[in-house]
C-alpha cells in the first residue's frame, strides 16, 4: 500500500545582505557533515554542474574545504534567516559565495542533501541568458558558477526562528560557502564544449575542469565587493514555501 507523507519545506533566500538584521540564536544541535554527507554533497554538486545547458567550457569540479565548512557551521549556529555579511571570514579568501536552506519537519535522511541541492538547481528553469524570470535564481547561479571550485557546508537545528513575523519551530538551517564566490556578474559560466576553457593548472576529468594542485592554484577572477550590504539591484527578499511529497 502506498502511504503519502507531506513535509513542509521553507526556503528563504536573500541576495546581498542587511547590516542591521535581527537573529534568534537558539541552538538545539549543530551538525558537522559526516564523510558520507561530504561525498554526497560533492557528488550532487558535480552532477548538476556538468549537466548545465547550454554546456559550460570552464566548469570546475567541486572540492571540499574544511575552512569553509567551519565558517558555514559557525554561521548556521547563529540561526540566521539572512545571508551572511562576511565576505571572507578568517579564511583569507578574496570572495566567498553562500547558499542557505531552511527546512522544517523534514527528516535528515539520505535524501535530504540531494533534495536541497535539487531545489537550488531547479531555480535554473527561470534563468536564461543572464536574466532571472522567476522570483529568485541566486542559489542556482552560485551552484553552477563556473570558476567556483571549493565548497564547505554546515547545518544546525535551532529551537526556533522568526521569519517575517512567523515563528518556525525546530528548523534545520544549512549554509554552504563557495570559493571563489559567484553572483558578481549576470552569467555564471562561459559557454563551450566541456573542458574547452579549463584554466592553467586544471585537468579534464569526467567533463569537468579539476584543479590538479589546489594548494598552488589561483583562479583568475575579478569580483566586486561593492554590494556587501546592499546590492546594486537593491536587496532582494524572496520567501517560498514548497511542499514535497514522499511515497513509500
Amino acid at each position: 500500500m502506498k502511504v503519502k507523507f507531506w513535509n513542509l519545506v521553507l526556503t528563504y533566500f536573500f541576495v546581498g545582505g542587511n547590516c542591521n538584521r535581527p537573529q534568534i540564536p537558539m541552538v538545539e544541535i549543530s551538525h558537522f557533515f559526516t564523510n558520507s554527507q561530504i561525498n554526497q554533497t560533492l557528488a550532487v554538486h558535480n552532477m548538476y554542474r556538468k549537466s548545465v545547458s547550454p554546456p559550460a567550457g570552464d566548469m570546475t569540479r567541486m572540492l571540499w574545504d574544511e575552512g569553509l565548512a567551519e565558517l558555514a557551521t559557525a554561521y548556521s549556529r547563529t540561526c540566521p534567516t539572512y545571508s551572511s555579511d562576511a565576505d571572507t571570514g578568517d579564511t583569507g579568501y578574496l570572495w566567498i559565495g553562500e547558499n542557505m536552506f531552511i527546512s522544517s519537519n523534514v527528516p535528515l535522511d539520505d535524501d535530504y542533501i540531494p533534495n536541497m541541492i535539487k531545489q537550488w538547481f531547479d531555480e535554473g528553469k527561470d534563468f536564461s541568458n543572464g536574466i532571472c524570470k522567476g522570483r529568485t535564481c541566486g542559489h542556482y547561479t552560485q551552484l553552477v558558477w563556473g570558476i567556483s571550485y571549493k565548497v564547505g557546508c554546515g547545518m544546525t537545528t535551532c529551537d526556533q526562528v522568526d521569519i517575517g513575523g512567523t515563528i518556525h519551530n525546530t528548523p534545520t538551517i544549512v549554509v554552504c560557502n563557495y570559493v571563489p564566490g559567484g553572483n558578481f556578474s549576470p552569467v555564471p559560466y562561459k559557454r563551450g564544449p566541456a573542458c574547452s576553457l579549463c584554466q592553467t593548472g586544471q585537468i579534464c576529468i569526467d567533463s569537468l575542469c579539476e584543479v590538479a594542485n589546489p594548494k598552488n592554484f589561483t583562479v583568475v577572477t575579478t569580483p566586486s565587493n561593492s554590494w556587501k550590504c546592499s546590492p546594486p539591484w537593491k536587496l532582494l527578499i524572496t520567501a517560498a514555501i514548497m511542499v514535497l511529497g514522499f511515497f513509500a
